[in-house]
């Protein structure tokens, strides 16, 4: 069902921007970076799964917020003042309940801030949480206007090439 309740709410691009991400993470997991590719893509898929959550729970109230709200820090600022949660607290709460493991949902945690995240460089939930933020912008970048693309995917294959994405790799992927 790409309608909802929650009035604003683009649900048909909540679900292309999670099956994008979804995919790039399957992709980067074929490339042999940071894990199990079906498992990547599931985690991929649900990274802002939150979202969702809150758009079902609070229709009304998270209206405002899904037509107004873009960048995703502001999202958060936002839903912290109406909700007393974001939606990133909210994936986490509900991937530990459906069992991923715990370094996937940390990872999916820090996502859209992964330099809040305290991760030591190097280390597998560091990785990770950038693969995740790569997947976010890859999704970002197949939806905003085709005139806007270049720019973005040459920063982003620059972002790939610093977790050891190899470029040409990153570049089809794109």
């Amino acid at each position: 069902n790409l309608h909802g309740q929650c009035e604003g709410f683009d649900y048909q691009r909540f679900w292309s921007h999670s099956l994008l991400m979804g995919l790039a993470m399957k992709r980067f997991g074929e490339l042999g970076h940071g894990g199990a590719p079906d498992e990547l893509f599931s985690c991929g898929l649900m990274a802002r799964i939150g979202i969702l959550g809150l758009a079902t729970a609070y229709p009304i109230a998270y209206a405002a917020l899904a037509v107004t709200q873009t960048d995703p820090s502001e999202l958060v600022e936002q839903e912290r003042k109406l909700l007393q949660t974001d939606h990133n607290e909210l994936t986490a709460a509900l991937l530990m309940d459906w069992g991923i493991p715990k370094v996937l949902v940390e990872s999916v945690l820090w996502h859209e801030s992964p330099a809040g995240s305290g991760f030591s460089e190097g280390s597998r939930p560091y990785k990770l949480t950038h693969l995740f933020h790569l997947a976010r912008c890859v999704a970002d970048l197949c939806l905003v206007p085709e005139a806007e693309r270049s720019t973005l995917t040459t920063t982003l294959i620059r972002q790939g090439g610093g977790l050891g994405l190899d470029a040409d790799d990153f570049g089809a992927l794109v």
